[in-house]
């Protein structure tokens, strides 16, 4: 985690640093049109100093998911893991089941509760067995977020 931390800390820096570096160069290319009168050819210079911005800026969020406490793709994730088990009866097929949903979408808007307690009252469940949370994203634009309860 402290290098995950690290690593975004350094991230920010660079880009800081080169987004400072940008700014002044155009400030200066602009300047230079002034006092000289000629027009000097920036589009080719601005482009190509947007491409590379770019490009940084797409590796930086494909590696952002690289550690964490759950597996995550930075494509698609459809996993399920566990939140927590206690002592499980040995008859399991008699339990009940209830389950709580959250969606988000572009990762700007979310709503619903995907809360232990929600997906309890959702089966008149009293007490919890275990649990499983279930997670499905596409490309950070839609996303499905599931907790399922297993209890009496």
């Amino acid at each position: 985690m402290m290098l995950k931390a690290l690593s975004g800390l350094l991230f920010k820096k660079s880009l800081m640093s080169f987004l400072k570096q940008v700014i002044i160069e155009i400030a200066l290319l602009n300047r230079a049109v002034l006092f000289t009168g000629k027009k000097i050819n920036t589009s080719f210079t601005i482009m190509k100093k947007f491409i590379t911005l770019s490009a940084f800026a797409a590796l930086a969020s494909l590696l952002a998911g690289c550690a964490g406490s759950y597996p995550k793709g930075s494509f698609i994730t459809d996993i399920t893991v566990p939140l927590a088990v206690t002592d499980i009866p040995a008859k399991t097929d008699s339990l009940k089941v209830g389950k709580s949903q959250c969606k988000d979408f572009f990762s700007l808007v979310a709503f619903g509760d995907a809360s232990i307690n929600a997906a309890m009252k959702n089966a008149n469940i009293s007490k919890v067995y275990y649990v499983d949370w279930k997670a499905y994203n596409v490309l950070g634009l839609t996303g499905t977020y599931e907790c399922t309860v297993y209890g009496e």
